[in-house]
């Protein structure tokens, strides 16, 4: 303990002065969602969320529900993808992003699991922030390379995180679609990836959805299951579109995945699970 809420225990990340006034402004926008269209966030909202993040793990999760609300919000999404304020969340070297990296713990609290995995969802949910993303992992510095670190928690957390919670796994598995859908031909063209980032962004994908089908936990649960195979139906078929369908050239992650995906078949699923897992593993035997 010795943490609690209020600010980590003092230092960068304590509030002060006019904090609770901008902080205040901040809720009340979030929770005007009818409003959203037309409201946007201000620079003072944005630097205090940069502070804020610097709390420790343990008592971060607060921040991190007010973040991923920003994420969801169409001109805080927009601000985030941009770095406004200098809030930096999409530079993994920056400390108010090191929560995404943090999350992957295995001693993580459990909230603050759920709030990064929704916090990412959204993230790559909004066509702004998800373009900032993939334009990013275009650059090809590996030690900043936000979607593979996205990628990284998604894989961590199948499994259900440090309290194997449903919510958890769902979450990631949700994530994992999202990521998909970065790794498509339209968003990869778009932020100018090139065949190789393709290939070593989805291999990445379909190892972290190989390992969750294979996993145990709340990873088994059915509607965890059925997002993991649809993350693995879009990752394959956009794999097999880009070569033409030759099977012999794919990656060993392909195959992997494409095994995960057939095991589904033996287990005890409801009908949409089994006919998606059903439909895949036939397209993949056709080719």
């Amino acid at each position: 303990g010795g943490e609690g809420g209020g600010g980590g225990g003092g230092g960068a990340g304590a509030m002060s002065g006019g904090d609770p006034v901008v902080l205040s402004n901040l809720c009340t926008t979030l929770s005007q969602t009818h409003r959203w269209h037309a409201s946007s966030l201000s620079y003072d909202e944005f630097r205090l969320l940069k502070r804020l993040l610097a709390w420790p793990t343990t008592s971060v999760f607060p921040v991190l529900d007010l973040l991923r609300l920003v994420a969801a919000h169409p001109d805080g999404a927009s601000k985030l993808g941009s770095s406004f304020a200098g809030l930096r969340v999409l530079d993994m070297t920056a400390p108010e992003a090191a929560f995404l990296t943090n999350a992957s713990d295995k001693g993580a609290p459990m909230p603050v699991q759920l709030m990064a995995l929704r916090f990412s969802c959204n993230l790559l949910a909004n066509r702004d922030s998800r373009t900032a993303v993939a334009t990013q992992a275009a650059a090809g510095d590996e030690a900043n390379n936000p979607l593979s670190t996205l990628t990284a928690l998604a894989a961590a957390l199948t499994e259900g995180g440090s309290k194997t919670n449903k919510n958890v796994s769902s979450a990631a598995a949700s994530l994992l679609v999202n990521i998909a859908i970065v790794c498509s031909p339209a968003e990869a063209t778009k932020a100018g990836w090139p065949p190789l980032r393709v290939a070593s962004q989805s291999d990445l994908a379909m190892n972290a959805v190989a390992v969750g089908l294979k996993g145990g936990g709340t990873a088994t649960d059915d509607e965890v299951t059925y997002r993991l195979v649809l993350a693995a139906d879009t990752l394959m078929r956009n794999m097999l579109a880009s070569k033409g369908g030759d099977v012999a050239a794919m990656s060993d992650a392909f195959r992997e995945c494409g095994a995960a995906v057939e095991s589904v078949l033996d287990r005890t699923t409801t009908q949409r699970t089994n006919e998606l897992a059903q439909k895949l593993t036939k397209a993949l035997a056709d080719c």
